[in-house]
């Protein structure tokens, strides 16, 4: 399984910051998410800009292939990823609690559905479904895969949980940082903080 992190974002809601390099519980947010991916995947692909160094840095201890682009815009960078590669799991280098559970099952479910193009949402309701035309309010996640096929777009609705949390904001970074808080606290109580 092909994995690609898409970390080339302006991050104008976090006044700029390298959201790559910001610290979540003492480790960075590609550390976080590239620990996770490791273990279950040898190809990982980090997409970004050069202006993301310090993220190419820390990608590089994880013996990552990094892929610089421009940077225009998110969907341009996932289109070319579709273009030049047969398959993988695209996953937003902003989800510092992603879990290597999440990104399997999510991708066996995408290798039996029908369409080429599978992205992951999130109901504010809490159920899940499989559809082609949502009538249910639905966001991103952060996570859609890809493969060659039927020439469609399919959408998978999941509840929220912590490890879909998407880091854009200020205030996302101190729920963040609060988060971390919290499961240190749970550790402390004999709790597996990999769940």
């Amino acid at each position: 399984m092909k994995v690609f992190v898409m970390s080339g974002g302006m991050a104008k809601r976090l006044g700029g910051a390298e959201k790559g390099a910001i610290e979540i519980c003492g480790k960075t947010v590609i550390s976080r998410i590239l620990e996770e991916v490791k273990r279950i995947s040898k190809e990982i692909f980090l997409i970004c800009t050069s202006r993301c160094r310090k993220t190419i840095e820390e990608a590089r201890k994880y013996d990552v292939q990094v892929i610089l682009r421009e940077g225009r815009s998110y969907e341009e960078d996932v289109k070319w990823v579709i273009d030049n590669f047969d398959e993988g799991v695209i996953i937003n280098g902003d989800m510092p609690f992603i879990k290597k559970e999440r990104v399997l099952i999510f991708y066996y479910l995408c290798k039996e559905m029908p369409c080429s193009f599978i992205t992951l949402a999130l109901n504010e309701e809490g159920k899940a479904l499989i559809s082609k035309e949502l009538k249910l309010k639905v966001s991103a996640s952060g996570i859609s895969c890809f493969k060659r096929g039927k020439d469609c777009w399919q959408t998978v609705v999941t509840g929220y949980s912590i490890d879909l949390f998407n880091l854009n904001t200020l205030d996302e970074l101190i729920f963040a940082r609060e988060k971390c808080r919290e499961l240190t606290e749970d550790f402390g109580r004999g709790e597996d903080l990999r769940t």
